[in-house]
């Protein structure tokens, strides 16, 4: 079976969303709006070590967030989006982002990350997400 030609025009309009739906997971600034963008059956791979479960990922973020003051700097470079069908995509890119805990610390880091989205009633999610950071 041959898989129909995608549009142009639609293929630019999933590019927007895929770009939207990532910026606004990176701009996150809690854990409730970053856990948003994921269905809740993501797999998640981050610097090498796969989640078992989304509980334990969720778990992870909302520690993550409750220490977190604020984030300084959150920047995608080098996007690439592969656009697979209308409802799947991978979205490929290199990350600075910045924060500051409530104590002080900063953290920096600079890395590549990754995510299939899949649309899911009118919104893009991540399925799938792999990351590597390089502290700085």
């Amino acid at each position: 079976m041959q898989e129909k030609e995608i549009p142009e025009i639609v293929k630019r309009r999933i590019e927007i969303a895929i770009r939207k739906a990532a910026t606004d997971h990176l701009n996150a600034q809690d854990a409730h709006t970053a856990l948003s963008h994921y269905k809740p059956d993501a797999s998640i791979i981050s610097n090498g070590m796969q989640y078992e479960t989304f509980e334990l990922f969720e778990k992870d973020t909302r520690d993550f967030y409750a220490s977190l003051k604020e984030v300084k700097l959150a920047v995608w470079n080098n996007i690439r989006i592969e656009i697979f069908s209308a409802e799947l995509a991978l979205f490929n890119a290199s990350v600075r982002w910045k924060s500051v805990d409530k104590v002080g610390s900063v953290l920096n880091l600079k890395g590549i990350w990754s995510a299939i989205y899949c649309l899911e009633k009118g919104n893009w999610k991540i399925l799938f997400r792999h990351e590597s950071f390089e502290t700085q």
